[in-house]
């Protein structure tokens, strides 16, 4: 009978330590759990009594067993450190893949979600002005009513753009204006919401559709 009631007490006691809600996904959500003194948790095989933290971050974790690769902390932020140095025991030697200062990427596969680089709102001042293509998409918009406009030169061919209007000041892109080659010569203007995709040729910028939503 005692151990009934001491099994009933741990019972209860473990229920208010670590209570779970199920999501109705084969996931039980909790909102706190507590591991007890001389007992731990295993998590991929590797057992834990606790987590190291760093500026309330994890730290220390290993990517790769048997190599130098490591995640730390940088500011609350996750860091990681790959070790490039395949003869010294790291998985791939990834030097030359992907320069984070520069963004030059070399021979890189994109295999998850791949966001294009958004400028900000670029203000066309005088007619005739070009928009900046350093970006897959560009905002633009004009200071005061309605501005003629180009594209500066392309850098690779191959290269793609998404022009939006920003707001009613108006910016409209101009055919054969220094690199624009429009479907039927017909010029756009970029109000609000108003958008094309153009790609480069190496030596041009060639329409590839246009929105006007009403």
């Amino acid at each position: 009978m005692k151990r009934v009631i001491l099994g009933l007490i741990f019972l209860a006691i473990s229920s208010i330590v670590a209570m779970a809600v199920q999501d109705g996904k084969g996931t039980n959500i909790f909102g706190h759990v507590r591991i007890k003194d001389g007992y731990s948790v295993t998590f991929g095989g590797v057992s834990r009594t606790n987590w190291p933290m760093t500026n309330g971050m994890i730290t220390g974790a290993v990517i790769n067993a048997g190599s130098s690769d490591s995640v730390t902390t940088n500011g609350g932020m996750l860091e990681f450190t790959w070790n490039t140095n395949a003869a010294a025991g790291g998985a791939t030697d990834i030097s030359g893949k992907l320069d984070k200062t520069n963004g030059l990427a070399v021979n890189l596969t994109v295999t998850g979600t791949f966001t294009r680089a958004m400028s900000a709102v670029q203000t066309i001042t005088n007619n005739g002005m070009e928009i900046t293509v350093g970006q897959n998409f560009a905002l633009v918009q004009s200071d005061t009513g309605d501005k003629t406009a180009g594209l500066a030169v392309g850098t690779k061919d191959g290269q793609e753009i998404i022009v939006k209007g920003a707001n009613t000041n108006t910016a409209t892109l101009t055919n054969n204006t220094g690199f624009v080659n429009l479907i039927e010569a017909v010029d756009f203007t970029f109000g609000s919401n108003n958008t094309m995709q153009l790609i480069w040729d190496g030596v041009k910028w060639n329409e590839l559709h246009r929105g006007a939503p009403q």
